[in-house]
Parts: structure tokens; C-alpha cells; sequence
């Protein structure tokens, strides 16, 4: 999973770098890729040249607004994951509108924090799930719409 961490506070990006870290390494099957910014500017620089899965991303940063950000974020790559983890709780109506994936208050609780980093790999994993089928003309590969149970393919 490729993961970005935007924050103009380097106590946060710390923060989530070393839980993400830790989660990684106590647990052996997760690949997690993490890149840090400060700014920005930063990010979407990067966002251009990387996908990225899941972006932690604060609200009121030093050169724009979060929400902004994430609006110009799924512009571009819009199956990735948001989760803004910011000290203001008054731009909680404001993520629904740019389909943010969680909205955590800083101070974060870790179990918070890893239940929903396993519910975005979760949705990760469901989502990019494909079907290969052997035909007489060669094999198929087909992606999946929705998430697979026991009893087939739910569509969403």
C-alpha cells in the first residue's frame, strides 16, 4: 500500500510515520510504502508523478486547505483514500462533500488509528481484486466490481 502523510506540523507527520512503522513491522504480510510531506505543494508534486492508495492529510496547513487539496487529489487520482487527521472538528460536514474515508481528531487514539488503517487496506484489497478465466482464446482477466463473498460478487 502506497501511503502519503501531508502535515506542516512535524510532530504529526512523525507521529503517523512511526505508527505506521510499527504496525508494519508487527505484522509480516503488510507492504506499506509511506512518503512525508510538510507542504502542500509537496504532495502534489508527487501525487503527479505516484499513486498513491491512502493520504493522511491535515485540514489547516500552511499553504491551503486540506480540503482543497483533496478535491484537487481525487481530480487526479480518485480511487485514493483520504483520511484527514486535523485539531478542527468544523470542517467535518466540509470531507463528506470531497469523500474523505475518515476524519480523526488529533489527538489520535492508536486502536482508532489501526482499525481504520486495516479497514483501508480492506478496501484496498477489495477493490483491486481481478478474475482470470480461461477461455479457448487465451486467458481473461477481469477486475472486480464490488467486494467477493462466499456467495459471489457484490455489486456496489
Amino acid at each position: 500500500m502506497n501511503i502519503a502523510i501531508c502535515d506542516d506540523e512535524a510532530y504529526y507527520v512523525n507521529d503517523i510515520f512511526k505508527r505506521l512503522m510499527t504496525y508494519k513491522e508487527t505484522n509480516d504480510d503488510v507492504s506499506l510504502y509511506v512518503d512525508s510531506f510538510y507542504d502542500s505543494r509537496e504532495l502534489m508534486n508527487s501525487i503527479m508523478k505516484k499513486d498513491y492508495d491512502l493520504v493522511y492529510l491535515d485540514i489547516e496547513l500552511n499553504d491551503g486547505n486540506g480540503i482543497n487539496i483533496a478535491q484537487m487529489i481525487h481530480n487526479i487520482q480518485p480511487e485514493c483514500m483520504i483520511i484527514f487527521i486535523t485539531s478542527h472538528m468544523n470542517y467535518f460536514n466540509q470531507s463528506f462533500l470531497v469523500n474523505a474515508f475518515q476524519y480523526m481528531k488529533k489527538p489520535v487514539k492508536e486502536q482508532f488509528f489501526i482499525s481504520e488503517l486495516e479497514r483501508a487496506m480492506k478496501r484496498l484489497e477489495d477493490t483491486s481484486r481481478s478474475f482470470v478465466f480461461h477461455t479457448t482464446v487465451g486467458k481473461v482477466s477481469v477486475g472486480a466490481i464490488g467486494s467477493w463473498s462466499p456467495k459471489g460478487l457484490l455489486k456496489i
